[in-house]
């Protein structure tokens, strides 16, 4: 139980020596402190602290007390070792008259009497936030703070590292721990606490780490509603408005509007301080040039691009877990990223055509030409075997139509504005649209063999004040 009792020699009242040495005569004092036919009474004056409950013939039954308070406490709770709140003292006495009771001390002795607690003390800024039990060591709680927010692993190194006071060196992929301390004093006491007032060491910093609620404003932003403000500060909706003057269930947020919110505020704020050593991507831009030789609306990539490396030494603080701060130490380009280039055509035409049709295909010849085929009139000329499949516009124009046309399959019609429209029929691929204004040139599909078709070929047809010419007088 360990509870200190305090004894002292024992003394004779000088009150009573004197009156006896004045009005006794022929008293004779002997060694053993027998005063003849006159006995004396031992007394103990009980003091608890600084504060004296009387005198008691029975010493024993003030320790008997103490003791069976104690193992009271330990029977109900093992896990502490209890002391009185106070010291109890007793002083012996000789006295030729006892005044006062025992049990009247005893009572007392009960009314002041508080059973606590060896106990450890913590403080943050000179300001005490719990107890722990005095076998709780204050270095392995405080490496239980830690080891919150960094593995036991990092822990160790940088315990190693610490004590062999060496430079920092870094490979690729490391993550070292560098820093770890309190943004705020901590410091520890001795001394008694209430039994309730021990906690667990987990519990103990989870109170420090999870601190006290301080009001805070909090500024309305789009979609907010009260409902969801209380939720993202751990307040129901009516705890939310009760802290609101003039704010109800039904009221109607407006953005910007401050509002009163409640945020936790930690007693103890953990900085770990950890420096990397990464391979990281430098992303590659995408450029986008112009080209008035490009129609308008065709684009190409000119340059695919592709992402570079670095390599980077980082530096990164956490507050309770969260990135408070980064700084860049060092970087080295690994390789250089490089642009992706799209180029985009700004080339524009009149919707009027020249007169002068070009080669509608990439090469090719003539497959048959205008004119009466098998006993039939063939009304344009089929072009074969070119050297790619793509089909251009043989003048500016307006696509008048694309799409399916029956035997000849699908087929793109240019109206050439001026009198002239031309035919593009078996196409695999079209690539314009009805209504769209298409310049010399610019690819409009890709030559097929769809409808009545014999092979892959273009029909191609000049139509000119409604009627069908002969598309070789017209192109150069």
């Amino acid at each position: 139980m360990g509870q200190t009792f305090i004894f002292r020699k024992i003394t004779i009242s000088m009150a009573g020596l004197l009156f006896m040495a004045l009005f006794i005569p022929g008293l004779v004092f002997s060694e053993d402190n027998n005063f003849g036919e006159f006995e004396m009474d031992e007394i103990y004056h009980v003091y608890y602290g600084d504060e004296r409950l009387g005198a008691v013939q029975d010493e024993d039954l003030i320790t008997s007390y103490i003791e069976n308070k104690l193992a009271e406490a330990e029977n109900n709770d093992e896990r502490f070792t209890y002391r009185l709140s106070e010291e109890v003292e007793l002083i012996p006495e000789l006295v030729f008259e006892l005044r006062g009771s025992d049990q009247d001390v005893l009572d007392l002795l009960e009314e002041r009497a508080s059973v606590q607690v060896d106990a450890r003390g913590l403080m943050v800024n000179d300001e005490t936030i719990g107890y722990v039990s005095a076998d709780k060591k204050p270095d392995d709680i405080e490496r239980e703070i830690f080891l919150r927010f960094v593995d036991e692993e990092d822990l160790e190194e940088y315990e190693e590292w610490i004590d062999r006071d060496e430079a920092l060196t870094l490979s690729e992929g490391d993550s070292v721990l560098t820093e770890l301390s309190f943004d705020e004093e901590v410091t520890w006491s001795e001394g008694l606490a209430e039994a309730d007032e021990i906690l667990e060491v987990d519990d103990l910093i989870t109170v420090l780490l999870e601190g006290t609620l301080e009001q805070d404003i909090y500024e309305v932003d789009e979609g907010d509603v009260l409902g969801t403000i209380a939720s993202d500060h751990d307040l129901s909706t009516e705890e939310l408005i009760a802290i609101n003057e003039g704010i109800g269930e039904n009221t109607v947020l407006q953005i910007g509007q401050e509002l009163h919110v409640t945020v936790p505020v930690p007693y103890l704020n953990v900085l770990v301080e950890k420096v990397t050593k990464s391979e990281q991507t430098m992303t590659h831009e995408t450029v986008t040039e112009k080209d008035d030789e490009m129609w308008k609306g065709e684009s190409t990539v000119r340059q695919s691009g592709s992402d570079g490396k670095k390599e980077v030494e980082e530096k990164v603080v956490y507050v309770n877990g969260q990135v408070q701060e980064r700084e860049i130490i060092s970087e080295e380009i690994i390789q250089e990223a490089e642009d992706r280039i799209v180029v985009h055509g700004t080339k524009t035409s009149s919707s009027r055509g020249t007169g002068d049709l070009i080669w509608p295909a990439s090469g090719g010849y003539v497959s048959s030409q205008f004119g009466m085929r098998n006993g039939r009139m063939h009304n344009g000329i089929d072009i074969a075997r070119p050297s790619s499949y793509e089909i251009y516009a043989a003048d500016n124009g307006v696509v008048s139509s694309a799409g399916w046309e029956n035997g000849y399959g699908y087929t793109v019609r240019i109206n050439h504005n001026n009198g002239m429209e031309t035919v593009y029929a078996h196409l695999r691929d079209i690539h314009v649209s009805t209504g769209q204004t298409v310049g010399k040139g610019r690819q409009i599909g890709v030559m097929g063999t769809t409808g009545r078709s014999s092979g892959i070929h273009l029909h191609f047809e000049v139509i000119q004040g409604g009627s069908h010419q002969n598309p070789m007088n017209y192109l150069r």
